[in-house]
């Protein structure tokens, strides 16, 4: 699984990156696992704004937005 979770979040980070500089915004990929979500990777354009997220940390989905975007599509 080790393996595995490296290259989900290398894959990751190589997509979020390219829409960060695309969309001039900060991006972030997470994960939905049964009413939790896992940040897998962020990346974030050059602003005065910085986005926090400990990656690999696990959210409760009602907890943060993306969270319960990622409930409303389940």
């Amino acid at each position: 699984p080790v393996i595995r979770r490296r290259m989900i979040v290398s894959i990751a980070e190589e997509h979020v990156q390219a829409l960060t500089e695309a969309t001039r915004e900060v991006g972030m990929v997470a994960m939905y696992d049964q009413g939790d979500v896992f940040m897998v990777a962020t990346a974030q354009y050059d602003r005065s704004v910085v986005a926090n997220a400990n990656l690999s940390r696990k959210y409760s989905a009602y907890a943060i937005a993306t969270g319960r975007v990622l409930s409303a599509v389940e």
